[in-house]
C-alpha cells in the first residue's frame, strides 16, 4: 500500500539514471466456476520449470478461485491436468492417465484472498509433472503431483483460468535446460509477443553447465505466419520459413565476451518497420553480439529462447531484495488541471559502492497516455515541511517525479537497481498510486 506524505524534496543528490523496464501481464476475471476468463499459455519446451505469479486483485462476496491447467498431447490426443486453488486436481482427455494426484484436499475449499499474490511453480521431469501454488510468504498452499503420466508431448502449455474474482497473472521466470543441439536436446522457452515498433528486453541468466560442453543458446524472433530468423550466442544466425530473405544480409557485430556461469545477460529485440535488431549485452553492459536485417514479418512478431546446452533462467521480471523499500507519494495540483506526482523510496544501499545503478522501473497508465519511462535522482536527506529528513543507515530515498498526471490515472512504481556485476534487481515491490484515491 502506498502511504500519502508531502515531502519538498531538495539537497545532494548522488546518482542519476533512467534504468526501465517492463513487464507483461495478463488480466483475467470470472463471476462464478468454469465461466471465466482463460489466460495466455505459458510454454515449456520439454523437461524444466516455469513460474509465474497470480495476484488475486478483487473477490466476489468475499470468495475468489482460479485453476491452474498443463495441457498437450497423450498418445497425439488433447491432455490436460486441471489443478484448483480448491485444492482439487484431476486428469482430462480419452488418453490421459497416471498415478493417482497427490495433494488433492479431503475438503475442497478455496481461501485465496484479494490483495496477495501467490507463485505458481510448473515442474516437468519427463511423464512427471508437479504444479505448486506458494503464498507470498513462502508457504505452500497447495502443491499436486501427476506421476507416470501418458503426457508424451513437448512443449507443453501452462495457463491460468479465473474462476471466480479479478487476477493478475505476470510471468516471473522460466528455467530451460538444454543437453544437446536441436532435436529432442533442445527446449524452447515461452513466446514474448510485440505487436508493431517497440523492444521486448529478457534477461538471461546462465545458471549451470552441461557436462563439460560449452554452453550454447538461441534467440529466435517469428511472425504470425512462421517466417522467422534465429540468432546464437556461437554470433551465428539465419532466416527461416521464408525463400524471400537472404542470411548474408543480416549484419552481425560480433562484439566480445563469453558465456559465464551465474552471469546475468540482457537480450534486447527492437523493431522500427521491417528493421529487426537483436542484441545480447554482456554484464558490464558491454556488447556480446548484435543482429541486424531487413524483413519482410508481419506486424506480430514473437521472441523466444532456445536452450542448446547448459541451464538458464529467462526473465522480464527481476528479484526482488528481502528488505522492502519504504515508498510513499505526493502531488501537486497544476494550472492546467492536471497533477506533479512524487514518489519517494526509503531503500536499502549499506554500500553504495556495490551499485552502478539505481532507478525505477515505471510507468503510467491514463486515458490516452500510454505507457512512459522516467528517469530518478538519489538522495541522502531530503526536506519534508521545512525540515531535513536523512534516510537510515544504509539506506537512501529514491525520488521519481511525474508532471501532467490526470486525476484518474493510475501510476506503478518499483524502485531498481544494478549491481557492481551488472546483476538487475529490485529494492521493493511495484506500488500503485491511484490519482482517484489518493486526491480523496
Amino acid at each position: 500500500m502506498v502511504k500519502k506524505k508531502f515531502f519538498a524534496v531538495a539537497l545532494v543528490g548522488i546518482m542519476t539514471t533512467s534504468m526501465c523496464m517492463g513487464v507483461s501481464a495478463q488480466h483475467l476475471t470470472g463471476t462464478e466456476w468454469w465461466k471465466g476468463e482463460t489466460g495466455d499459455n505459458y510454454t515449456l519446451g520439454g523437461n524444466g520449470e516455469i513460474s509465474f505469479e497470480v495476484e488475486c486483485e478483487k473477490d466476489v462476496n468475499g470468495y475468489a478461485a482460479f485453476s491452474v491447467e498443463v495441457t498437450g498431447e497423450a498418445e497425439g490426443k488433447y491432455a490436460c491436468i486441471t489443478t484448483g486453488s480448491d485444492k482439487n486436481a484431476w486428469y482430462f482427455g480419452d488418453t490421459m492417465k497416471g498415478d493417482a494426484i497427490t495433494g488433492i484436499a479431503d475438503k475442497f475449499e478455496s481461501t485465496i484472498k484479494a490483495g496477495e499474490t501467490y507463485t505458481i511453480k510448473v515442474v516437468r521431469n519427463d511423464s512427471d509433472i508437479t504444479v505448486t501454488y506458494l503464498k507470498s510468504s513462502g508457504e505452500t498452499y497447495a502443491e499436486f503431483k501427476a506421476l507416470n503420466t501418458t503426457l508424451d508431448s513437448k512443449p507443453i502449455n501452462v495457463h491460468v483460468i479465473a474462476q471466480v474474482g479479478e487476477y493478475e497473472v505476470g510471468s516471473d521466470q522460466e528455467i530451460l535446460a538444454g543437453t544437446a543441439w536441436w532435436n529432442d536436446g533442445k527446449e524452447v522457452g515461452q513466446n514474448y509477443e510485440l505487436s508493431g515498433d517497440g523492444k521486448t528486453e529478457l534477461y538471461l541468466t546462465y545458471k549451470e553447465q552441461y557436462g563439460n560442453v560449452d554452453p550454447a543458446f538461441n534467440v529466435e524472433v517469428v511472425d504470425s505466419t512462421g517466417k522467422g530468423i534465429t540468432t546464437g550466442s556461437l554470433r551465428d544466425s539465419w532466416f527461416f520459413g521464408t525463400t524471400e530473405l537472404n542470411n548474408a544480409d543480416i549484419v552481425i557485430d560480433k562484439g566480445t565476451g563469453n558465456l559465464e556461469v551465474g552471469k546475468t545477460y540482457r537480450i534486447v529485440v527492437e523493431r522500427e518497420g521491417k528493421t529487426i535488431i537483436i542484441t545480447y549485452y554482456n554484464p558490464d553492459g558491454t556488447k556480446y553480439v548484435s543482429f541486424s536485417a531487413t524483413t519482410n514479418f508481419d506486424e506480430n512478431i514473437k521472441t523466444h529462447v532456445i536452450a542448446q546446452l547448459g541451464t538458464y533462467t529467462v526473465s522480464q521480471k527481476m528479484t526482488v531484495k528481502t528488505e522492502e523499500a519504504s515508498t510513499y507519494a505526493q502531488y501537486k495540483a497544476n494550472a492546467n488541471g492536471t497533477y506533479t506526482v512524487r514518489i519517494v523510496s526509503e531503500v536499502a544501499m549499506a554500500d553504495v559502492t556495490k551499485y552502478v545503478n539505481v532507478g525505477f522501473r515505471c510507468s503510467k497508465l491514463a486515458t490516452k497516455a500510454g505507457e512512459n519511462y522516467y528517469g530518478m535522482k538519489v538522495y541522502k536527506s531530503i526536506k519534508a515541511n521545512g525540515k531535513t529528513v536523512t534516510a537510515a543507515d544504509g539506506k537512501y530515498f529514491v525520488i521519481l517525479e511525474i508532471n501532467n498526471v490526470v486525476n484518474t490515472a493510475k501510476l506503478y512504481a518499483e524502485p531498481v537497481y544494478q549491481d557492481v556485476t551488472m546483476a538487475l534487481g529490485s529494492f521493493g515491490k511495484e506500488v500503485t498510486v491511484d490519482m482517484a484515491s489518493l486526491l480523496k
